[in-house]
């Protein structure tokens, strides 16, 4: 038997996370898949804040967003700060496998 795949962390009061949104903001497209293929839900809401790719001493943070929320609002931060079609190819993947739930 597997893991729960919706378990939601609770690290701090403002941050509340599933395994799929975490892949996703972080850019991990085999990941996102697996935990679809294995019945994670791509609607419930996350709250929290991540460090971007491109600059690192930028943050983005969203409250009550869906993993695909997140992942395309993460795109258009990294976008905004110099980020090339290279540097955002495996999140740009994660919102489409996300787009197709």
């Amino acid at each position: 038997r597997g893991a729960l795949v919706d378990v939601m962390s609770h690290e701090s009061e403002n941050s509340q996370l599933t395994a799929l949104c975490v892949a996703a903001v972080r850019a991990m497209p085999k990941v996102v898949e697996f935990l679809l293929s294995q019945g994670a839900s791509a609607d419930i809401c996350c709250s929290a804040r991540f460090r971007l790719f491109v600059k690192k001493t930028k943050y983005l943070r969203c409250t009550n967003v869906t993993p695909l929320e997140f992942a395309q609002q993460m795109l258009a931060a990294e976008k905004e700060e110099g980020a090339t079609d290279a540097d955002v190819r495996d999140l740009r993947r994660c919102i489409e496998l996300l787009s197709q739930k």
